[in-house]
């Protein structure tokens, strides 16, 4: 908690995002949030999702798996060909504290190398898998040329195997809607029913209240607010 707590002071009185180790939202006075999806390409949920995204108009960032996007790359051609924007989030999903530099670097580099073969654009955001992420990790992807972006509300959508904790519909929808502002950076995951069951409500619930979508790179363009990182490793 002192860790979380010594960041997030650094992180409000923080005033560009380009000068700083990792992004967490947008600029609060504006209307403006970014909807987020982890894990994917899925068979059995991306498609679904993208098509929930293109009834609502509604862009969206997809941070990709390497190893997902090398097994379905029609699921990445598709996001691509949607106007949605692609994210990188390893190959392989490990946990990347636990990782030399060196081994750091390929897990995003095998992801981008996949990712501009495929659709011929090379990523340029990067997102630690389950949040875990340190100076070492910041600094590596920081030189790679990425911006690391986080979030400010996770949804919580997956299912915990090793606790079999599962969340509920007002669980998630707490996590989102409990607390929203402009800039919110919306993280939600690609690879679970609830979340395609979810969706669509939750869309139409910001909308209502007056919230736009964008993308990370449309909401960076307003400015965000940015964090430095601690020392020692961070846990969202």
């Amino acid at each position: 908690m002192k860790i979380i707590f010594y960041g997030l002071i650094i992180l409000f009185f923080s005033q560009s995002a380009y000068s700083h180790d990792y992004i967490i939202r947008g600029r609060t006075d504006l209307p403006y949030i970014a909807l987020t999806f982890d894990d994917g390409p899925r068979p059995e949920t991306t498609r679904k999702i993208l098509s929930i995204l293109k009834k609502h108009r509604v862009p969206a960032t997809f941070f990709v798996i390497g190893k997902q996007v090398k097994k379905y790359p029609d699921l990445l051609t598709e996001e691509v060909s949607g106007g949605h924007e692609i994210g990188n989030h390893t190959y392989s999903h490990s946990i990347l504290t636990n990782l030399t530099a060196e081994k750091i670097k390929q897990e995003i580099l095998l992801t981008e190398q996949i990712v501009l073969k495929i659709s011929g654009k090379r990523t340029k955001y990067f997102r630690p898998p389950a949040g875990h992420f340190n100076y070492l990790v910041s600094n590596c992807a920081n030189r790679l040329g990425y911006k690391t972006i986080l979030c400010t509300n996770n949804a919580g959508d997956y299912f915990n195997a090793a606790t079999k904790w599962r969340p509920s519909e007002k669980y998630i929808k707490s996590k989102i809607l409990g607390n929203i502002r402009g800039g919110a950076i919306i993280l939600m995951h690609d690879g679970t029913q609830m979340t395609v069951d979810m969706l669509e409500n939750i869309i139409t619930n910001l909308q209502k209240r007056g919230y736009k979508f964008v993308t990370v790179s449309e909401l960076i363009e307003y400015k965000s607010l940015a964090g430095k990182l601690p020392d020692k490793p961070l846990k969202l």
